[in-house]
């Protein structure tokens, strides 16, 4: 394996990790501190907002050679946004706002630049194994949902600040010595406008298609908790029922 693909499969061990501690248990965070369902929904709410604007960011980013500076900021709000929700005291709905603006906003910025960042570094580093970087973070979130579930129940949810703290500066300690250069756009390579992608049906079925279960997987990932609290069976059923019909569909048709 060369440099940049341990380390990219460091990034993804680390950032999926944070996945789980950061974004995941944020809805057993809320619980454990007694906030309401309906708060709950809206915080999940505006974290998929940020997300939907936080990807449109990503490829400039990327482009201008901006990932360190990108990535020491986040790092900065995802720890004070997660020392203000658990140390403040209080159950001011400032605090759940503020942990999601900040510590879930933080947290967001760098999961989504591991893939594109990946695919641009694999232009200078072609030997880069896509799949085997990629599976790491797959790992590594399965693994700390077993660790991270047993060690909140034996030390309680006091460990949760400190496991993201510590997480988040190993993070940036690995991304830090990744290449962040800017993008090379040959001469020979013509620009692609938006009006002609447009006029390409498959390619607009394919992002349909891809659309369609990434917005149920978002969307049974954020309220799967608030159904959980509030005994809503059914919708769990049907919502995953919906998930797995359609989850392979884009493959089945295109690949």
């Amino acid at each position: 394996m060369k440099t940049n693909s341990a380390k990219f499969s460091l990034y993804n061990v680390m950032c999926y990790a944070l996945a789980f501690i950061v974004s995941i248990s944020f809805s057993l965070y809320m619980t454990e501190f007694g906030y309401s369902s309906i708060l709950l929904a809206t915080m999940l709410s505006i974290m998929s907002g940020m997300l939907l604007v936080i990807r449109f960011l990503i490829p400039r980013i990327i482009n201008t050679a901006r990932c360190h500076l990108v990535l020491k900021i986040s790092t900065l709000v995802t720890i004070l946004g997660s020392a203000v929700f658990f140390f403040l005291p209080g159950t001011s709905w400032v605090k759940p706002f503020v942990y999601t603006l900040f510590a879930i906003g933080g947290y967001q910025f760098q999961m989504c630049l591991t893939d594109p960042w990946v695919m641009k570094n694999m232009e200078n580093d072609p030997g880069m194994d896509y799949g085997k970087v990629r599976s790491f973070g797959s790992i590594s979130y399965a693994v700390t949902a077993v660790v991270y579930g047993w060690a909140l129940t034996k030390f309680g949810i006091g460990i949760a600040f400190w496991c993201t703290a510590v997480l988040e500066i190993i993070q940036l300690i690995i991304t830090l010595s990744i290449p962040d250069e800017r993008a090379r756009i040959s001469a020979d390579k013509t620009r692609v406008s938006w009006k002609s992608i447009l006029q390409k049906p498959l390619f607009i079925t394919f992002v349909l298609c891809y659309l369609f279960p990434t917005s149920i997987y978002s969307l049974l990932d954020n309220y799967m908790p608030v159904l959980i609290l509030s005994g809503m069976a059914a919708g769990i059923i049907v919502g995953i029922g919906a998930f797995v019909l359609v989850e392979r569909l884009p493959a089945k048709l295109f690949l």
